[in-house]
């Protein structure tokens, strides 16, 4: 018999086929319906009852608060005071009998209607310098930082750090953008755009002037590929190394496109799609328990075709670094080699730049002062024609820190700077950053 290709004929047999898929999306909204024609009766009751329709979290102050009734309408809902094990659940019986009632899982993710959290901060500074190879005093709006991070749940999480800068014209940059997920203590895994684990300084103070004591970065991270490599775009692993918790070691493996430090155009659009541009990081830490504020750590990052000045260069980088972090006294000494391998050419060219740096918090009435000091040293191979645009030089800072609220740092520094054939340069900063 031959089948009937009518209209309706065809209608009624693809009806048929996503019954089960209309039943399920049937069952499915009415769920939806039950649960919110609860949480509006709920809610009136407790209106009527005076009671607030959320209990607000432990940490947050309450608002005007409601007026205690004495006699209230309806028998009150009964709050514990312990956190629940898994905010994520739903906790009211009748929600969940409901639920159960419908053939759903209360913890599936159907019955989680909760919303990403999200918190929202940011840095930013102001400064006013002078130096004795220009003329006047210059004032300058520094970064502007905001930065956001939003809870996922189940360990999964987003963050995002993006700057305007005023120097030299206004432009905004995505400095950080990462996606990731925290199974557990021993790993972490990120995808995006992040800070290379290459120094100490760049992973701790990222972009934010008001964490550093000081004003200035030291010359060999400084910005936009001053030295080494900053950000990269891959995918990072980290976490705390099984079984060395007292030791307090950590690992960091990363692999990415190359160091990336704003260069949209030109030489690294050329490389963009070059699959052997693939460049890793391994890093590890020690954080011993038993030295509260002590950093121990080393740190080798290799990216074959990493962009220097318009060449292509092969670039390995090892460091080192030494951290006291405790305000009374902060010590940091951080000490980076770089060998280049240019093709085309016979012969491998080693750089390396060094910084040690002491702060000490001053103690009773003075303890919103800081004075510190740091001495730096950069020794760039003349024959590298990768390096061309850096110099080697030398440099002493000396300054003070005044926090003059919580949230807002006054600093004021000196600076005598040696580069190698040219007469020394002073200098002098004023600078305001703050953080909310």
């Amino acid at each position: 018999m031959r089948q009937c290709d009518r209209p309706v004929v065809r209608w009624l047999r693809s009806t048929a086929t996503c019954l089960p898929e209309l039943l399920m999306a049937g069952m499915t909204l009415r769920a939806f319906v039950g649960i919110s024609f609860l949480f509006v009766v709920q809610t009136s009751e407790r209106a009527l009852a005076g009671e607030p329709a959320h209990e607000p979290a432990p940490d947050t102050p309450v608002v005007n608060p409601p007026e205690e009734h004495s006699e209230p309408t309806t028998n009150p809902v009964e709050v514990s005071d312990e956190v629940p094990p898994n905010p994520g659940k739903w906790s009211d019986p009748e929600v969940e009998a409901f639920l159960r009632s419908q053939g759903l899982d209360p913890n599936s993710p159907l019955a989680r209607l909760d919303k990403p959290s999200f918190e929202a901060g940011g840095f930013a500074n102001i400064n006013v310098s002078a130096a004795s190879d220009d003329k006047g005093v210059d004032f300058l709006v520094g970064q502007l930082v905001i930065h956001g991070l939003a809870d996922l749940t189940h360990g999964v999480g987003a963050f995002f750090e993006t700057s305007f800068n005023s120097t030299p014209s206004w432009e905004v940059r995505v400095e950080r953008l990462l996606l990731f997920w925290e199974v557990n203590e021993h790993f972490k895994l990120t995808l995006g755009r992040f800070h290379i684990p290459a120094t100490w300084w760049n992973s701790n103070f990222h972009h934010g002037l008001w964490l550093q004591t000081t004003a200035r970065r030291p010359l060999m991270i400084g910005y936009n590929d001053a030295f080494i490599a900053n950000h990269a775009v891959g995918l990072m692993m980290e976490g705390a190394v099984p079984g060395a918790d007292g030791l307090g070691l950590r690992y960091h493996l990363a692999v990415s496109g190359g160091g990336d430090d704003h260069k949209h155009s030109g030489e690294t659009a050329m490389h963009a799609h070059d699959d052997r541009r693939l460049a890793w990081t391994a890093a590890v830490t020690v954080e011993p328990r038993a030295m509260p504020n002590f950093k121990l750590g080393a740190v080798a990052f290799a990216d074959p075709y990493r962009q220097r000045d318009g060449q292509r260069v092969n670039e390995l980088a090892i460091g080192a670094h030494l951290a006291y972090t405790s305000d009374s006294p902060e010590f940091i000494a951080e000490y980076v080699l770089v060998r280049h391998d240019v093709p085309n050419l016979d012969d491998v060219f080693y750089s390396h730049g060094a910084y040690a740096q002491l702060a000490w918090r001053l103690s009773g009435d003075a303890s919103a002062w800081k004075p510190y000091l740091r001495y730096e040293l950069m020794h760039i191979d003349d024959l590298d024609p990768t390096l061309a645009s850096t110099v080697s030089q030398q440099l002493v800072l000396a300054g003070v820190r005044f926090d003059a609220t919580r949230w807002c740092a006054l600093k004021v520094e000196g600076v005598w700077r040696q580069p190698d054939y040219n007469e020394s340069i002073w200098s002098g900063i004023f600078q305001a950053a703050v953080a909310w």
